[in-house]
């Protein structure tokens, strides 16, 4: 599995940040392997991404399936700010990231999902320090290409992976397009 980041130990503007990369890098290993353990290890109990894609992984895993060749590249921080709501000064940060992804081939008994697509897209990535690292608090998609354009919410997320689970292997909210 990938190993935590440098810095994830550090309550440290670049340490948050590290940890927002990490998270590309967990949701692609968790879906190249079914192998939960290193995501669910580094999120914070809120994450509510992080507990999405371990579910849809696991249905996948566990009822035959698997998935294979999810990718991010390219990923370049736009912004990394402390969250101001937050009581506690320094203990949450949320970072922007751009990237390159590339939807994961899904394969279930008796039937095969090749990728959709390779979409540049954002990500809002929320990390939380917890006194000793940096923990995943949230990470929802700002913008995908592809997305539709007569979409009349603006806000939406732009759907990610038609027809692979919801968390493949891009983060996705509540709210994303059907």
């Amino acid at each position: 599995p990938p190993a935590p980041p440098a810095g994830n130990d550090h309550n440290t503007p670049n340490g948050a940040q590290a940890t927002a990369y990490h998270a590309l890098a967990l949701a692609d290993y968790t879906w190249n392997t079914g192998d939960t353990a290193p995501l669910h290890d580094l999120s914070a109990p809120e994450c509510q991404w992080c507990a999405q894609t371990t579910t849809d992984t696991t249905t996948t895993y566990t009822t035959g399936g698997w998935a294979a060749n999810a990718w991010h590249t390219n990923t370049n921080p736009t912004t990394t700010t402390p969250n101001t709501t937050t009581t506690t000064p320094n203990t949450t940060y949320t970072t922007t990231l751009t990237t390159t992804q590339r939807t994961p081939d899904i394969y279930q008994p008796g039937h095969f999902q090749r990728f959709t697509y390779i979409e540049k897209a954002t990500f809002e990535i929320t990390v939380r320090w917890d006194g000793n690292r940096w923990l995943l608090a949230e990470l929802v998609p700002l913008h995908a290409s592809g997305a539709d354009p007569s979409d009349p919410d603006a806000s939406r997320p732009a759907t990610s992976h038609s027809g692979a689970p919801r968390s493949a292997p891009s983060p996705t909210s509540p709210r994303s397009a059907p």
